[in-house]
Parts: structure tokens; C-alpha cells; sequence
């Protein structure tokens, strides 16, 4: 009975952060955002597509902007949101267990996450379609693993970017160490670093872990994993739940 009652109370905590992704205005803002980009670049692909049969990957990658750039956005607001509008007392006196709090906020930007890959790339699907009657013909090839990247790629950017914002609890400053941080370091640290970069760039272990060959360099995807996604993770949310209430 009482494992019963925990997993109602989690899936009320989790109902509850849901709600506050979607029913907010910037949550409604970037859910919209990421469909309607996507939708915009799938639009534009298909009214210059040429002759040459059009692949699912080449559509595909008109979901990766939204996935890498707007998505990773609900998961660090649901993290800071608490903190910036200074709902946190009101949060932690109805639910004083933070970690299955913040668990449940990590949870929530991941399935709103999933609902918008669940719209754009059936629209993917659908746009090489389209493109290949247009065309003469579509080349479905690794259709599979094609969705198996956009995902992983995709729930990986939103862990990350409620990490930062575990991590750091003013929106603006996590949002600027989000996209600033890595992509400095994937943009200056091979000229100086040469090959060792690739241990701490997480956007090359991102495109390994989507590649056909997930398990390649696998010391160096995990590396890079861990010091960008887990790390900020896990000292984020030790200290949020020691921060102070006020």
C-alpha cells in the first residue's frame, strides 16, 4: 500500500510540473515555436527540392533545429522558474520532498519534449512523401535509425538544459552558460587541444551516440556526457535542494 501511495504522489508531482510547462506563457511559446520551425524549414525544403530523390534524413534534419535550440529551454525553466518568480516556498511546503520535485521537473520537460517529436516527425515522414512525388521518387534508407538519433539527440539537449538550470537558478545566466559554454569549447578547444577535445565536446559524443555506431570512442562519448549533462545534473539539483527558501 504504501509503494502504491508513492507512485500516486509522484505521478501527481509529475502531472503537476507538466501543467506548469504548458500552461505558462513561455511554455506554450516554445511548444508552438519548435512545430511551427519545424514545419517552416520542412516547408522550405519541399519548394526547393530538385529532381533527385529526396531522403528521410534530409527532412529529418529540419526537426534538429527545435530539438537542439527550443527544446533544451523547457527543461532549464522548469528548474529556474521556481526560483525566479519565487513560487519555491510555495512549491516545497506542498511537496517538502525536493528530489522527487525536481524529478518530477526533469520528467516533465522530457515527455513535453517527446510530444513535440511525436508531431514533427510523422511531419518529416509525411514531407518526404510529398517531396519524393514531387521528385521522382523518396529514399527511405535507416528510417530507423535516422528517429532513433533525432530522439536521442533531442531528450539528451533537454536533460542538459534542465541541468544548467538545476545548476544555476537565474534563467538568464543558464540560458547564456547553456549555448555559450560547450560551443565555445567544441569551437576553440580542437585547435588547441587537437584530438583530446573530443573527451569533453558533448556535441561530438551526441552525434556518436546517433550514428550507427553508438559504441565508438564510448570512453569519450561517457566522458563528455558526464562532465556536461550528469554533473551539472546532479550538483544542480544537491544544490537546489539545499538552497534556501525565501
Amino acid at each position: 500500500m504504501t509503494t502504491t501511495i508513492g507512485r500516486q504522489r509522484f505521478t501527481t508531482l509529475l502531472g503537476v510540473e507538466l501543467r506548469k510547462l504548458i500552461d505558462t506563457r513561455s511554455g506554450k511559446l516554445l511548444f508552438g515555436s519548435a512545430i511551427a520551425l519545424t514545419i517552416a524549414l520542412l516547408v522550405w525544403k519541399l519548394t526547393h527540392t530538385s529532381t533527385i530523390p529526396p531522403t528521410f534524413g534530409g527532412y529529418n534534419a529540419s526537426v534538429l533545429p527545435s530539438a537542439s535550440f527550443l527544446l533544451p529551454v523547457l527543461g532549464l525553466l522548469a528548474m529556474t522558474s521556481e526560483w525566479t518568480q519565487r513560487t519555491a516556498l510555495t512549491t516545497f511546503t506542498l511537496s517538502p520532498r525536493r528530489l522527487s520535485v525536481f524529478t518530477a521537473k526533469f520528467g516533465a520537460a522530457v515527455m513535453l519534449g517527446i510530444g513535440v517529436l511525436v508531431v514533427t516527425v510523422p511531419l518529416a515522414l509525411g514531407a518526404t512523401a510529398l517531396g519524393g512525388s514531387i521528385a521522382d521518387g523518396a529514399d527511405y534508407a535507416n528510417v530507423g535509425g535516422e528517429i532513433r538519433a533525432t530522439v536521442i539527440m533531442t531528450l539528451l539537449q533537454i536533460v542538459m538544459g534542465a541541468a544548467f538550470g538545476a545548476l544555476v537558478p537565474v534563467t538568464a545566466v543558464a540560458l547564456g552558460a547553456f549555448y555559450a559554454a560547450p560551443t565555445v569549447w567544441s569551437g576553440f578547444a580542437p585547435g588547441l587541444l587537437g584530438h583530446n577535445a573530443r573527451w569533453l565536446d558533448v556535441f561530438d559524443a551526441y552525434g556518436r551516440l546517433a550514428s550507427t555506431h553508438p559504441t565508438r570512442h564510448l570512453g569519450e562519448t561517457l566522458t563528455a556526457i558526464t562532465v556536461w549533462v550528469l554533473a551539472p545534473a546532479a550538483v544542480g539539483i544537491y544544490r537546489s535542494a539545499r538552497r534556501e527558501v525565501k
